[in-house]
């Protein structure tokens, strides 16, 4: 397993798409910090960093290994003694540093030059390492994920497909659960009113103030929309962006039971697959 992980780490420190992808999110977290308003807020910076991540990860363990399919090196690894447990619980491993390093170069600027110019973080310190935590446990689950449909799909190219694609639907569905929550209990309403005179028509204004909004979602329905926002991770990148997790313990909770699902998952069927 150590000279699995060696040479697996070897791999992605040499990987040069891994550093175009660090490069870009190192100038992304640059630019932010130099054009933002000095009375901007270091927490809606710092915290953006779920969205991108989530993203790169599919393409970080893509990229990853769909070439060790590509190139046999899969095969080899089993042929030489390796365990497919091993081989799949590395590549998940290093799925995830891959990503976590993603993560790392956008906020290192974030952490130095955008706190030097907008100040440091008014959100108590302890909220924030919970929260980056549920952020970095919510890339961990899209991880484990995205290592399930390469590992089984075997094609570099399918893999990255389907994970985009349920990623962008995901997220989707996510923004219509966030918009449906936050819709107010009560509504101001106006109504014009047109009545026909001899001398022409007139227009009439009246106010309703407080009335009960058609569009808000109460009762089982709200429980339900917010448990499906709070276990997606595609909910939690927009709640953890917007600063809006009301639960800190349920999505990281949600998170591990995703890893752990799709961890034991791929790892059965793996240990059954035919290998090309």
């Amino acid at each position: 397993m150590y000279r699995l992980l060696y040479a697996g780490l070897s791999r992605l420190v040499k990987n040069r798409l891994l550093w175009i992808f660090i490069a870009g999110m190192f100038a992304l977290g640059l630019m932010l910090s130099v054009i933002t308003k000095p009375d901007g807020n270091i927490e809606m910076l710092y915290f953006i960093f779920s969205l991108p991540t989530g993203v790169l990860v599919g393409a970080v363990a893509c990229m990853f290994i769909g070439t060790d399919y590509s190139d046999g090196t899969i095969r080899n690894k089993l042929i030489v003694g390796h365990s497919r447990t091993a081989v799949y619980l590395s590549n998940l491993a290093f799925s995830i540093i891959g990503s976590f390093a993603v993560a790392a170069a956008y906020l290192l600027p974030i952490l130095t030059i955008g706190i030097a110019r907008l100040g440091g973080f008014v959100t108590p310190v302890k909220q924030v390492l919970i929260i980056t935590g549920i952020a970095l446990l919510m890339t961990v689950a899209l991880g484990s994920l995205a290592t399930l449909a390469v590992m089984l799909t075997q094609s570099k190219a399918v893999a990255v497909v389907s994970f985009l694609v349920g990623l962008m639907a995901l997220f989707t569905y996510s923004l219509w659960l966030h918009s449906a929550l936050n819709q107010p209990e009560y509504i101001d309403n106006v109504i014009l009113t047109y009545d026909e005179a001899d001398d022409g028509s007139s227009m009439s204004t009246e106010y309703q103030e407080n009335i009960p909004n058609p569009n808000y979602v109460s009762g089982t329905k709200r429980e339900v929309y917010q448990f499906l926002l709070e276990f997606m991770p595609t909910g939690q990148m927009i709640l953890i962006t917007g600063q809006a997790l009301v639960n800190l313990w349920q999505p990281a909770v949600y998170s591990l039971i995703i890893i752990l699902v799709s961890t034991i998952a791929g790892v059965l069927v793996f240990r059954r697959q035919n290998i090309k």
